[in-house]
């Protein structure tokens, strides 16, 4: 068997602006899975090797493993076929690994399918792994949320693997372990924080590269909606709703003054009118260093990255948040935990009053009106 350092596992773009400095810093003969869930990951793993960062960076064939061990995606069969799969560990964690090789580290940032077949693989084989978990937005600052299996689940990976198989008492590494601290006190497992990248020319270079930018367009426009994949947390018609919330925001600032940064699996068509940024793909946090957003208006469902300015470049732009206006049909989008999540949020900022949720339609169109008499 192979012996390495470290290993990482990637499922999107923004978990890159916490793989890749770990990575950097530990200076560790490491490798990068990547499950392949966002927009030209093959191409952007071409980009990342280039960069010599890692021994050897893998794009995960998950859609071979589904098709072999899956005949059902979602609901309670697949529940069943889950625990099942795991009898086949071994075989499922060869064909991600692609080779017979084991890891000190293993660095993850959820509960992922891909990564836990793996940390499931190595310990039914007794091999000393450490499992640490890394930023991954919102779910990462809540305890143990993120990484918590269900009950069931709990069952079984005790049956089959012991103790160990359910163990969260993990590292964290973070890009904000201040915000975690502030939104989890008493919380007792070691927190370590992510060095930022933001503004150092050298990473700044390596990121247009990655991302394949030479220049990153900044916002010129006063207003900006990140866009969300509807169909994934909205039924047809609270979809409809948002999108009649976008349409009144879009009235309030002009259509000339505001600007939609599409979501990367977004589906749907652009608004009529409204321009969008040129190139979904780009993840926002690399277009926010190329712009100064201390004025501007930042609106979201309930994403992260409506945070990210604040907690990673120390800006300040307006912020407003609708997740209470529509009401998602995803549990990992609760009311409640978005709200220990942005009122901590708005607890860091030096103007708290830049952080707006409304309660209701009435409320935003109050906030709107309050926001363009400012201007």
């Amino acid at each position: 068997m192979i012996k390495r350092d470290t290993c990482y596992f990637c499922t999107s773009t923004f978990q890159l602006f916490s793989i890749l400095p770990l990575a950097a810093s530990r200076k560790e003969t490491a490798d990068l899975y990547i499950d392949p869930q966002f927009r030209d990951a093959g191409v952007i793993a071409k980009r990342i090797r280039k960069l010599g960062l890692f021994n050897k960076v893998r794009v995960i064939n998950s859609e071979k493993i589904y098709n072999k061990y899956y005949t059902h995606r979602k609901g309670f069969l697949n529940h069943i076929e889950i625990a099942r799969s795991y009898l086949y560990v071994d075989a499922i964690s060869a064909m991600i690994l692609g080779e017979n090789v084991c890891y000190k580290n293993i660095f993850v940032s959820t509960k992922a399918y891909m990564p836990r077949m793996v940390i499931l693989h190595f310990i039914k084989h007794k091999c000393r792994i450490k499992v640490n978990f890394f930023d991954d937005g919102l779910a990462s600052y809540f305890g143990d949320d993120a990484y918590a299996p269900q009950k069931g689940d709990v069952m079984i990976r005790k049956l089959l693997f012991g103790k160990k198989a359910v163990d969260l008492s993990c590292d964290r590494y973070l890009l904000s372990p201040e915000l975690f601290k502030v939104i989890n006190p008493d919380f007792k497992h070691r927190i370590y924080a992510i060095d930022n990248i933001w503004g150092d020319p050298v990473w700044t270079d390596r990121l247009k590269k990655i991302f394949n930018v030479d220049d990153i367009a900044p916002i010129d426009r006063r207003a900006v909606i990140l866009d969300d994949p509807v169909d994934e947390l909205f039924t047809p018609e609270n979809a409809q709703k948002m999108n009649d919330i976008f349409k009144t925001v879009i009235e309030s600032f002009g259509s000339e003054d505001t600007i939609i940064k599409k979501h990367p699996r977004s589906r749907t068509e652009p608004m009529p009118g409204c321009t969008c940024y040129p190139d979904y793909g780009i993840p926002f946090e690399m277009i926010c260093i190329g712009s100064d957003l201390d004025s501007k208006v930042i609106i979201s469902y309930r994403g992260t990255a409506a945070a990210t300015p604040k907690t990673l470049l120390g800006q300040e732009p307006y912020v407003i948040l609708l997740y209470k206006l529509v009401e998602s049909k995803l549990p990992s989008t609760s009311g409640a935990l978005a709200d220990r999540y942005f009122e901590s949020i708005r607890s860091i900022y030096s103007d708290k009053s830049k952080v707006m949720i409304p309660k209701d339609t009435d409320e935003l169109k109050t906030m709107l009106q309050s926001l363009n008499s400012k201007e």
